[in-house]
């Protein structure tokens, strides 16, 4: 029950971080293709096919795994989210759109970018589950369980992520402290499923 608890607590600030991610970098990108209907959903479509697929290669990874391995796995994860959201700002504000505004010239163009900039944190966020559930299972017959259970946890720790991001962290922190304290929350999943 406290290995449960505990990655409970791990999974439900990793779904915070993401969306604190999400909610940051929606702004960020829409600075280079504008606040539109089409540019929203270019960005969140480019951020749900990463997560898709990640939970698609995170499940296969994870099925040739032991509980072990899949514990390790999924905190190499958070870190790796971790240091991508430090980078992020770097990334997407300094690189992309102040140095290389010129790929979302074409609306075309905008949307391959916003697809290829989003894809190496999603596919990391997308494979934690997989691994994750992967850890925690401990017969068959309880798999639905627990896998709703990590999912609805994340899914909370998302809906607060979302709702403190433009509320709290963006407000007092700005952008690139929001992203920080995001990167912090995934280094304290790593750190809650490595203890």
């Amino acid at each position: 029950m406290r290995g449960t608890a505990i990655a409970g607590v791990a999974f439900f600030v990793s779904g915070a971080a993401s969306l604190v991610y999400q909610v940051a970098w929606q702004r960020i990108l829409a600075l280079h293709s504008g606040v539109g209907i089409y540019s929203v959903a270019m960005i969140v479509a480019a951020f749900l096919a990463g997560l898709g697929v990640g939970a698609a290669l995170g499940g296969g990874g994870s099925a040739r795994m032991g509980a072990c391995q899949a514990l390790v796995a999924f905190g190499l994860v958070e870190l790796a989210i971790a240091a991508f959201g430090l980078a992020s700002g770097t990334i997407y504000y300094d690189w992309l759109y102040l140095q290389a505004a010129w790929l979302y010239d074409a609306i075309w163009r905008a949307a391959l970018v916003h697809l290829l900039a989003l894809t190496p944190p999603t596919l990391l966020m997308g494979m934690s589950l997989p691994f994750l559930v992967r850890a925690m299972l401990r017969e068959p017959r309880t798999a639905g369980r627990t896998i709703g259970l990590l999912y609805g946890i994340n899914v909370l720790g998302a809906s607060v992520g979302a709702m403190v991001t433009p509320w709290l962290l963006i407000r007092f922190w700005g952008i690139r402290g929001a992203v920080a304290a995001a990167a912090a929350a995934n280094a304290a999943s790593w750190s809650d499923s490595a203890g």
